[in-house]
Order: structure tokens, then sequence, then C-alpha cells
């Protein structure tokens, strides 16, 4: 078996650079996918917390990473 990441970044990558990228497309797609309301801030601003102190822990399995450009 192996796991396939689809534009998803390693979570090395998670770090200020990406995360300011990915926050500021966030906050300027407004999409239907993304709440900028009290509850959707709320949300974010608890899953930062909660991955910002996580490091997965090393796989087995081969990982395959595919990013669009």
């Amino acid at each position: 078996s192996a796991l396939c990441l689809i534009d998803t970044y390693p979570p090395a990558a998670m770090r200020s650079a990406v995360l300011k990228e990915v926050l500021s497309d966030w906050l300027e797609s407004r999409s239907d996918f993304w709440s900028t309301d009290d509850d959707g801030l709320s949300a974010m601003a608890y899953y930062l917390e909660l991955f910002g102190r996580w490091s997965p822990l090393p796989l087995e399995a081969p990982v395959l990473l595919l990013q669009a450009e």
C-alpha cells in the first residue's frame, strides 16, 4: 500500500511563507468552500493552533506527492 497526496503541502513546508500564502488565498477566494464569518475564522484559528504543534510520525508506506503548477 502507499499514500498519495494531491495538491497538499508537506508538513515541513507549512511554515511562515507558505502559510501566509495559503491564508492570503483563503481570504481572497471567498468561495463556497471557505467561511470568513466568526465561526469560520474561529475554526481556522483552532486548526492553526492544533496543527502548529503537531508533527506527523514517519510512515513505512511510500508517499507520492502530486502538485499542480
